[in-house]
């Protein structure tokens, strides 16, 4: 049975150097089309069309808002098991999960993201195009080097472009939350999933392990941006998962 890879912000914008380390039986779902740059939205979207065609997944593996996709299809019985790699606190419903994930983030890196937008970015057409400053300053908020930070900004301005101009109107609530909630299905021990959590997520693995004591959860040595500077790392871990070789 295929394993499915699913991030609905990049797709393969992110995933394709991982999904080719690990060979023909993982698959890479496309970025999310709905023009919207809202992630709980794109993966609602996805979800719905997931659950409605009629493929089954050995594992599948959510990355950020593609958690939510990755529990939603174990809970519905689509996947065998899930991995959960950083998942967003802003579909979980805690409010205490969401002070973990601020406490986690690094008031230095988001003064000096705020700083890199130029004067008048954020006047621009909330539809889109944005100027390069502001992918950057997203993207210094993340990691220190220079060299990820350029890429990374390039890598997400050319997925977010695919759904520009954005459809204002479809708001930012996904219709039902709770078909998006991760940790309600992470929780329950009849289902297998496995969080993964990104290094300096200490506070957020704290406050996971509280609300379910026992429930898998690794903390990994890598940092958040693993697919961009070491996708051979990622994918041999996954791999161990998988249950198959890379390549």
């Amino acid at each position: 049975m295929a394993h499915l890879l699913i991030d609905p912000q990049l797709g393969p914008h992110a995933l394709a150097g991982v999904a080719g380390a690990l060979g023909d039986e993982v698959v890479v779902r496309p970025a999310s089309p709905v023009r919207t740059p809202v992630g709980a939205l794109q993966a609602e979207s996805e979800l719905d069309e997931l659950l409605n065609g009629g493929a089954s997944w050995g594992s599948v593996v959510g990355f950020g808002h593609g958690a939510s996709v990755a529990a939603g299809l174990v809970a519905a019985g689509r996947a065998e098991s899930a991995v959960l790699v950083d998942p967003p606190h802003i579909v979980a419903g805690d409010r205490e999960l969401a002070a973990a994930h601020r406490a986690d983030r690094s008031g230095e890196r988001l003064t000096r993201g705020v700083a890199a937008l130029p004067p008048g970015a954020m006047d621009a057409d909330p539809r889109g195009p944005f100027p390069d400053a502001f992918y950057l300053a997203a993207a210094i908020q993340l990691t220190d080097d220079p060299r990820l930070q350029a890429e990374y900004a390039r890598v997400w301005r050319a997925a977010e472009e695919e759904r520009q101009p954005y459809d204002l109107g479809l708001g930012l609530q996904p219709r039902d939350p709770e078909r998006l909630n991760w940790l309600s299905t992470w929780k329950r021990p009849d289902l297998d999933t496995t969080v993964w959590l990104s290094q300096d997520r200490d506070a957020f693995a704290r406050a996971l392990r509280a609300r379910a004591p026992g429930r898998p959860l690794v903390e990994q040595p890598w940092g958040a941006l693993v697919w961009l500077f070491a996708p051979e790392q990622l994918a041999s871990a996954l791999a161990t998962v998988l249950g198959h070789k890379p390549g």
